[in-house]
């Protein structure tokens, strides 16, 4: 008689990254009923393939493509294979994602929405998957946040419903040339974006 296999579920709470919450999971019979999260879902399936409801639609999502789900967007989530699904996922806040492009769009406290369910993007696939592989090392800070922050920004201004234009900072260039300069002088010294980012006085997204 052979066993069913098992269910795998693994999160991560990020510190270094405000609190971000990542999933790494791989499901069988698991049905997910309707439910909602506080933040974004953003995951890349990884085998197999997922069905979902969302925005008033079913929604099949197959391997290597992308799910997005918006914060408090009712939604779903089974196998649409007999093989079950695997999958990564992170799920960042409204607040941290503000917080990040304070500076960096001429609309204040910018939220993108994410009209699509499903995206095939093969580019950005393979960014998010380095990202969370990159994510369940320890260390690394700056290479964590910087590579976190590069890949929502291609997220947010390829696919997001609204794409508000970039605010242009005078003097930001001179405030780059200074760190750089710091980062030089003190090569031994783990900096972390959020660190640099304050000494510029700038965001850390448009840093």
């Amino acid at each position: 008689m052979s066993r069913r296999p098992r269910e795998q579920v693994h999160y991560l709470h990020l510190k270094e990254l405000d609190g971000l919450e990542m999933l790494s999971a791989q499901y069988y019979q698991q049905t997910f009923s309707r439910h909602v999260h506080e933040g974004f879902c953003i995951g890349v399936i990884e085998e197999g393939a997922q069905r979902f409801f969302r925005t008033g639609a079913h929604h099949v999502a197959p391997k290597g493509d992308i799910i997005l789900v918006n914060p408090d967007e009712i939604h779903t989530g089974s196998s649409a294979v007999e093989t079950g699904w695997r999958y990564r996922a992170i799920y960042p806040t409204p607040e941290l994602l503000s917080r990040l492009t304070q500076d960096l769009f001429s609309t204040q406290r910018f939220t993108p929405w994410f009209t699509h369910a499903v995206v095939h993007d093969e580019g950005l696939a393979q960014q998010l998957r380095l990202l969370f592989d990159l994510l369940e090392q320890p260390q690394n800070i700056l290479l964590k946040e910087t590579l976190f922050l590069s890949t929502m920004a291609w997220l947010t201004t390829r696919y997001s419903q609204t794409k508000p234009s970039l605010l242009s900072l005078s003097d930001a260039k001179s405030k780059i040339l200074t760190i750089k300069e710091m980062i030089a002088t003190h090569p031994e010294h783990d900096f972390s974006l959020g660190e640099l980012a304050g000494f510029a006085h700038l965001s850390q997204w448009h840093f």
